[in-house]
């Protein structure tokens, strides 16, 4: 065969293979795409959570002395989260929290615990 049959068989083989190959690029991108996202959409998710934990956390140590409505809803939403979140340290030292007697020095201990813990996770994303 010709030099320009060959060169137009290759020519015409390598189109078909891209034509072909386009498709599975697309997805393979657009399924990288997808997977990156929601794992932004997980960490930012976690991230708000984590601060809204610890802002729940404040206001059941401040404020829930003088409005027992407020203190029950913010233990009622630190449970909630504690759930939420990812880190197993913070969530045992949440549930300890939780099982211990808020008028206790070991509540105290262990709210300390809680808040240096969710700092250190803070931190860490």
């Amino acid at each position: 065969m010709p030099t320009e049959v060959w060169v137009a068989l290759i020519s015409a083989s390598a189109i078909a293979v891209g034509y072909f190959l386009r498709p599975m690029s697309d997805f393979i991108s657009e399924n990288l795409s997808a997977r990156r996202e929601s794992a932004d959409r997980r960490g930012k998710f976690q991230y708000e959570s984590l601060v809204e934990l610890q802002s729940k956390l404040e206001i059941l140590v401040h404020a829930s002395a003088f409005d027992p409505t407020t203190r029950a809803k913010s233990e009622a939403r630190v449970e909630s989260l504690t759930f939420v979140v990812k880190d197993d340290r913070l969530r045992e030292l949440l549930e300890l929290l939780a099982s211990k007697d808020r008028a206790s020095t070991e509540w105290r201990a262990t709210y300390g615990d809680v808040i240096r813990r969710l700092g250190e996770v803070l931190r860490e994303m």
